[in-house]
């Protein structure tokens, strides 16, 4: 809420790294590696949360993350999908014994299911189920946090931020003229510090439009230009490939 806003700034090195290695038809097996040094944290002159016993990493962190992934994939094109499913499941594990200063874990869900409406008008509809959830000791700025460009399109990522977050949206994706298509979208999210503590009313709204340009026709891969909007809230999006 607004009496919860402050500024800060910070530096930062991380990477992220991910394998997968098939196993069968549309079966992968995976293995994700993060890390994130986080440093120069400057909190705004008189803040109430620079020395917050309840919150984690608030003068800086170094944050090591190990586990593995499973995924099926069914999509006829991974970057801009028309038909199929893709579900992946993973877990994080942040422990001293990879050097992590803070022991946490992360579970992420991803679901998604593409349907092909209308095959000579190439109308399609995608639909997308999100969670990630976090248990342990987790530094203030890597809590799951509600809103970026590819879901919750239209808020701020870390706006909304807590241990347990849940989002879904559905696209509705058509072609308008040769290389150009148009999209348009629905979608909510909450974030809790308790899975018990999602409630109806707590969940956000989220809606947009946006463009696409299609540059690759082998891999169907597109430019989208994106406009969400949320509540009290709004974002623009220039990005390549689609938002799932």
């Amino acid at each position: 809420e607004s009496d919860q806003q402050e500024k800060f700034s910070f530096n930062q090195f991380y990477f992220d790294l991910r394998n997968r290695f098939q196993i069968g038809k549309g079966f992968y097996l995976g293995i994700d590696y993060y890390f994130n040094k986080n440093y120069n944290l400057q909190w705004q002159e008189g803040s109430k949360f620079e020395n917050d016993s309840s919150l984690y990493g608030t003068q800086g962190y170094l944050i090591s993350g190990l586990g593995p992934e499973i995924a099926y994939d069914t999509r006829d094109y991974p970057f801009n999908a028309s038909k199929g499913s893709f579900l992946s499941a993973s877990i994080l594990f942040f422990s001293d014994v990879i050097g992590s200063e803070y022991n946490y874990t992360f579970y992420q869900v991803d679901l998604r299911h593409y349907f092909l409406i209308n095959k000579k008008k190439r109308w399609v509809l995608g639909i997308n189920l999100y969670g990630l959830f976090a248990d342990g000791k987790v530094p203030f700025n890597r809590l799951p946090a509600l809103g970026n460009e590819q879901i919750m399109r239209g808020y701020y990522s870390g706006r909304y931020r807590d241990h347990n977050y849940i989002a879904g949206q559905l696209d509705w994706r058509m072609p308008i003229w040769r290389f150009i298509g148009f999209t348009a979208w629905v979608g909510t999210g909450q974030v809790s510090e308790n899975f018990s503590d999602f409630y109806w009313k707590g969940f956000k709204p989220n809606v947009g439009i946006g463009l696409r340009f299609l540059f690759d026709k082998r891999s169907k891969n597109t430019v989208r230009m994106d406009q969400g909007f949320g509540r009290d809230s709004r974002g623009f999006y220039l990005k390549i490939k689609e938002a799932f």
